[in-house]
């Protein structure tokens, strides 16, 4: 094994930054590294990059590919203000937080439906494969106004490949260490009417031993299906269909909670257990275009399913199921007063309705635990854009929503975003409120020996801030962006331990949480075929009485630097990815605190492809090069240095 500290290898890495710095001669009046295109996720209509005043960041499917995601969870630890927990190996319970918001503060959607679990009210990143996603937009700090309950840290915005013109075929595969084989297939088509794609991945893996020791190995598998079809009997009326299923099994070990305590207490220790889920996400929708395209109307439906089972030994001892439905419709219209500031307008109407559903299983038909609920949720959504002058973008959003369940919630949000043509820059602000509703679980949960729900419990509430600036430098070979954000966070959700009944039950907390901090993104092409991406983050996230939130490093960093060669065919890069000490909570009963500090860790990759011809590309990878050990939850192992290989092939003609 070889050994290198946190201190060098930072180091290292902070030599190739001067490095690049050190070719780029000049200062830039504008940069081709901006944000590209448009961002969808940033209003409820989409925007052009450069008028968003919230900060967001975009991944295209290029970066998915020269980078060789396989987990959409491991390239969102490279984003600005985003921190990931995983539960051991891949297929692993995953948790992303954004600025120091909880796992279930995060709106996660896909091809515009809402992801998350409406039984936990969390989003599981541990078996999102990334092999048919076109592009990735990570929205940071309070959105509720736009997006409902649950935004308060943010959105995950995953926009997956659609039809073509002509058609198209990807193979792709790839194997490695941990005897994984991963397989991507995909083919889509289309003419001026009609376009469509269908898309399957495979994943199966022995993994490694998770808990700190023994020997047996948690593996895990995964099979998703993705397919979308769209449209179009008339100039400006198009039908869209959009579904996502994904079946998967992961082998996880239980904690030690044996009475009385063994040596073992509280740690995670070997066993035979395993969790199956399917999870499907749908939608139907009607997009009409009238006044030329000034006036859009859209009309749709969303479905969100997902259904766990629980296995010790090979017997089922538990599950539960999570529906959501949602029926949406919204109009967008938009027009200008070229005499007045040569403004343009924009406004947009939504309204929805949505019903979720849970059941809880236990082992058995009359188990205590078994139950069925159900809530509705009805929300209307106002929000006015301007642009004046073609140099400053004000949004103004404001939601009301009405539970069934629990407090009605009012949400607002304003931002703004101001252009400095004259020196590339451009500055950004974005103010306002969120909430998040009490998951199920935490309402209604019911285990007999350890947990009871609370049908009291209030939604959380937030207002936060964020202001930075982007600069480009350079002739716009490098560009940074600088942001300082702050939340406040009210009536939050813990979890309470009776040490009378030797329950534990949920409550709100008394006082305010506060999560406040920096996030810096540099992103630079100093020379022909060369790219480099940086990212650092700062976050406090402190509880009332000014204790630390446990899983929120104060230090996150990456850097991934890249180069192409031999004309383009060959490409070269490294990843490496820092994350800070943090604490986490523990459940050794012979301690005398709840909470344990987990060490700092870096992690470096190397990955490279070349094209042995315009339609067949070798590439490989190797993860952790300096076998690294830490654990990203407490008592649960990592994966060491591993080896990939893999090929992609491309068929067929058309628009890509």
């Amino acid at each position: 094994m070889v050994i290198v500290s946190d201190a060098a290898r930072l180091a290292g890495a902070a030599s190739v930054l001067a490095l690049v710095l050190g070719q780029a001669p000049v200062l830039a009046q504008e940069s081709p590294l901006a944000l590209p295109g448009v961002v969808v996720s940033a209003s409820r209509i989409a925007v052009p990059a450069e008028q968003v005043g919230s900060s967001v960041t975009v991944i295209t499917a290029e970066e998915l590919a020269e980078r060789q995601t396989v987990l959409v969870a491991d390239i969102l630890r490279d984003v600005p203000g985003v921190a990931v927990s995983r539960s051991g190996g891949v297929g692993t319970p995953t948790q992303v937080r954004i600025r120091g918001a909880e796992a279930n503060q995060t709106v996660v959607i896909i091809d515009g439906v809402e992801a998350g679990d409406p039984v936990s009210g969390e989003f599981d990143f541990g078996s999102l494969l990334a092999g048919d996603i076109e592009r990735i937009e990570v929205l940071r700090g309070p959105q509720s106004a736009l997006w409902g309950a649950d935004a308060i840290g943010g959105v995950v915005n995953i926009v997956t490949r659609k039809g073509t013109k002509g058609w198209q075929a990807h193979l792709s595969g790839e194997t490695g260490s941990f005897a994984t084989v991963l397989g991507n297939a995909r083919i889509a088509g289309g003419n001026d009417r009609v376009d469509g794609a269908l898309a399957v991945s495979g994943l199966t893996t022995e993994g490694f031993n998770i808990a700190r020791e023994g020997g047996e190995k948690d593996g895990a598998g995964n099979l998703t299906l993705q397919g979308n079809l769209r449209y179009r009997p008339l100039d400006n009326l198009e039908l869209a269909l959009t579904g996502r299923h994904a079946d998967t099994r992961t082998d996880t070990d239980p904690q030690d909670f044996a009475f009385p305590p063994t040596p073992t207490n509280g740690l995670v220790i070997d066993g035979d257990e395993q969790t199956r889920t399917s999870q499907f996400t749908g939608r139907a929708q009607a997009t009409l275009d009238l006044m030329e395209g000034a006036w859009r109307h859209t009309l749709g439906a969303n479905l969100t399913e997902i259904d766990y089972r629980y296995y010790i030994d090979g017997q089922r001892t538990g599950g539960n199921d999570g529906r959501r439905t949602r029926f949406d419709y919204q109009s967008s219209y938009r027009f200008e007063t070229p005499g007045f500031a040569a403004a343009t307008h924009d406004l947009i109407l939504l309204a929805e309705h949505a019903r979720e559903t849970f059941e809880n299983m236990g082992a058995t038909p009359d188990a205590p635990e078994n139950q069925k609920r159900h809530r509705d949720q009805t929300g209307l959504v106002g929000e006015y854009r301007l642009g004046l002058w073609q140099q400053l973008f004000l949004s103004g959003a404001v939601r009301q929503d009405w539970n069934s369940g629990f407090d009605d919630a009012t949400t607002w949000r304003l931002t703004a975003a101001y252009l400095v043509p004259a020196v590339g820059t451009r500055l950004h602000g974005s103010y306002g409120t969120g909430v998040t509703n009490p998951t199920f679980y935490e309402q209604f949960g019911f285990f007999p020996e350890s947990f009871v729900g609370n049908p009291d419990l209030k939604p959380e509430k937030s207002e936060g801030f964020d202001v930075g600036i982007e600069q480009p430098f350079f002739d716009g070979r490098l560009v940074a962006d600088l942001t300082f954000f702050h939340t406040d966070l009210e009536d939050e959700i813990v979890t309470a331990f009776d040490p009378a009944t030797f329950l534990s039950t949920v409550v709100n907390q008394d006082g305010r949480s506060r999560r406040q901090g920096v996030e810096l993104a540099l992103t630079a092409e100093p020379w022909a075929g060369g790219s480099l991406h940086a990212a650092y983050t700062y976050t406090d996230a402190e509880d009332p009485d000014g204790g630390q939130e446990v899983r929120r490093p104060r230090h996150v960093a990456s850097l991934q630097a890249s180069q192409r060669f031999l004309d383009g065919r060959a490409q070269l890069g490294i990843g490496i990815q820092y994350n800070g000490r943090q604490t986490d909570s523990e459940f050794v009963s012979t301690t005398p605190g709840t909470t344990v500090e987990l060490d700092s860790y870096t992690l470096v990759d190397l990955f490279g492809a070349y094209a042995l011809t315009d339609r067949v590309e070798l590439y490989g990878r190797v993860e952790n090069l300096f076998d690294e050990s830490y654990e990203e939850v407490f008592s649960y192992s990592a994966p060491g240095i591993a080896f990939y290989a893999g090929m992609r092939v491309s068929l067929g003609g058309g628009a890509t």
